[in-house]
């Protein structure tokens, strides 16, 4: 065959392409001037199946010009059909509605993402997919409390302490609401609620629960956000709040009347200063023995600051400063007197950070009581909660330092506060430390002075319960980095504390003399801490426990030596209350002052 000549079938090819574009032509004017098959599409554009909430569903609308079958889906990003509406039905002219909740035709809520609606005419093979999108929003909205000032508010007073002023990051449309939670009385409640501005990410609380100043206390806030789609979220993420959800600078303070001062031993004639909070008060205050009579100073203070000098001839002891404000608010705080030490043969230390670790006040800006048990770091100069420092100080420290005074005893005395900062008096150069109370926090440097003072011949009694199982650091007058309560205590003892009815301590074996004289029923307690086993290399010389109904008894009260010293555990934190009541407690307790004391 003979091939074409190329003029020919260029001349061809540009022929057809000549009908194609004008085919093309036709068809194009003649959709131009057919019906559109939808005049209008309208919906509102975000859905929140899982919101349970009015937007959980939409209403897909469009207009249809003329009746016809049409069939009615909505199509993903990709242009796949998730549900269909209508399969070639027969609608009439006008506006038509389909309700839709955000799931497919499996019945499953769809993927989050934009969405369209497609109306197609099967007959005429052609469809429109609207331009409007629709999108699915199933996340709920994760809003922050960016922080929460100032730290202690103080109802009715001016401004900035006046009111706590709440900034936070998330959607503000609708208006989000706030609650104020509090949280020292045990289960967090709500006492207080309100609503913010649309568009303005902070709000302000006044102060007020009920119309009326709220109450000295820790308070924490919510905020409660919805996006467009009508999902719900909050910060806390769970209300009511829980302790394990506190947010970091989420809370305040609500305080009238504070007073802090010294934790360390004050020497007579010297001055201790207190500092009076929130704010600036005029207060009469007063310098006594703790939890007796007698006052041996007292004066009116203006200011922040109470210098009181400590009388020169003030014995070592616990003394209490109390102050009050002209509205008849009131607050205490406990101030160790003590001499320069060195001299005498004991030394009895005041367990301190006990007494700051378990007071629970907001001090870290969460809006949560603030302790040790609970892992937080606690500052030492803070308030105690409603003013009143804790009763152990005169059941335990102030009756076991009365006692020490009514036989005459020689020491010198310290707090556990005074001997992690290097203070003196320190461990060394004594032959007894006495803790006059629950030592439940030791920090390392005292932990490894105890037991070194122990293994070299020294005596420890212990007048507390649950007592040298945890750790904590001070630094820069902080309590920080607080440890779980260890299996056993830093001598190596593994102790239970356990509730009873009233029963004496039995005495099972008295190696050391020191119920010498009994009938072996010592005293009346309700708290007993039975001892599960002693360090391997103890060996336990003197023991009593309450009675089992079998009237075999396990010990709570023991003494044992480990290396060449001696320790001495009580069984009970009701012990120091016993020595002015029961005879063999106080005679018991003689023995042990001899023993500490050599």
């Amino acid at each position: 065959m003979t091939a074409a000549p190329p003029r020919r079938v260029a001349a061809v090819l540009f022929a057809l392409f000549v009908v194609a574009t004008g085919g093309a032509f036709l068809v194009t004017q003649r959709l131009k001037r057919s019906t559109p098959i939808v005049a209008r599409v309208f919906f509102h554009q975000w859905i929140g199946p899982r919101c349970n909430c009015p937007k959980a569903h939409v209403t897909l609308r469009f207009d249809l010009p003329k009746a016809q079958r049409v069939t009615v889906t909505l199509v993903n990003r990709e242009g796949e059909v998730v549900r269909t509406f209508a399969d070639d039905r027969f609608l009439p002219k006008g506006t038509h509605r389909f309700l839709w909740n955000g799931r497919g035709d499996d019945g499953l809520v769809v993927p989050d993402g934009p969405y369209r609606l497609r109306v197609g005419l099967r007959t005429e093979g052609r469809s429109l997919t609207a331009p409007r999108v629709l999108r699915v929003d199933t996340r709920p909205p994760r809003p922050r409390i960016v922080e929460v000032t100032p730290p202690t508010v103080v109802p009715g007073a001016p401004a900035p302490l006046g009111r706590a002023r709440i900034r936070f990051s998330g959607p503000t449309a609708p208006a989000p609401v706030f609650g104020v939670w509090r949280t020292d009385g045990g289960k967090p409640i709500q006492v207080a609620g309100f609503t913010g501005r649309h568009g303005r990410l902070s709000a302000t609380w006044d102060g007020l629960v009920n119309a009326q100043p709220a109450p000295a206390g820790a308070y924490a806030f919510s905020v409660t956000v919805q996006d467009r789609a009508g999902n719900k979220g909050s910060v806390p993420n769970r209300l009511p709040p829980v302790r394990g959800g506190a947010v970091r600078r989420g809370g305040v303070a609500v305080a009238y009347f504070t007073l802090t001062g010294p934790l360390v031993p004050v020497r007579p004639g010297a001055i201790a200063r207190f500092t009076v909070g929130p704010l600036p008060h005029p207060v009469r205050w007063r310098l006594a023995p703790y939890g007796r009579g007698g006052v041996i100073r007292s004066g009116l203070s203006h200011g922040s600051t109470i210098a009181v000098r400590v009388p020169r001839g003030a014995p070592s002891d616990v003394y209490s400063l109390l102050a009050s404000t002209a509205d008849g608010r009131h607050a205490a705080w406990p101030l160790v007197v003590g001499n320069a030490g060195g001299a005498a043969p004991v030394l009895v230390v005041l367990p301190a950070m006990t007494w700051q670790g378990q007071n629970p006040v907001e001090s870290n800006r969460d809006g949560w009581p603030d302790t040790l048990d609970a892992g937080d770091n606690v500052p030492l100069a803070r308030s105690f909660v409603h003013g009143r420092p804790p009763g152990s100080i005169l059941t335990e420290t102030v009756a076991t330092l009365d006692f020490l005074t009514r036989i005459r005893a020689n020491y010198d005395l310290t707090t556990d506060v005074a001997l992690a900062a290097g203070k003196t008096p320190g461990v060394a150069g004594h032959n007894g430390v006495l803790i006059a109370g629950s030592e439940r926090w030791v920090t390392p440097k005292l932990n490894l002075q105890l037991r070194r003072f122990v293994g070299g011949g020294g005596t420890v009694v212990s007048f507390g319960a649950d007592a040298l199982r945890r750790g904590v650091d001070l630094r820069h007058g902080m309590l920080v980095g607080p440890t779980p309560r260890q299996r056993r205590d830093l001598f190596g003892e593994r102790t239970t504390p356990f509730p009873s009815p009233e029963a004496p301590l039995v005495v099972s074996q008295d190696k050391l003399g020191l119920f010498a004289g009994s009938d072996s029923f010592i005293g009346s307690f309700t708290r007993f801490e039975r001892s599960n086993a002693l360090d391997p290399k103890a060996a336990l010389l003197t023991a009593g426990g309450r009675a089992a109904a079998s009237g075999q008894t396990r010990p709570d009260f023991v003494a044992y030596s480990l290396g060449k010293g001696l320790v001495i555990r009580a069984g009970t934190d009701q012990w120091p209350e016993a020595l002015a009541q029961s005879p063999e407690v106080a005679n018991a307790t003689r023995r042990m002052w001899t023993l500490l004391s050599r």
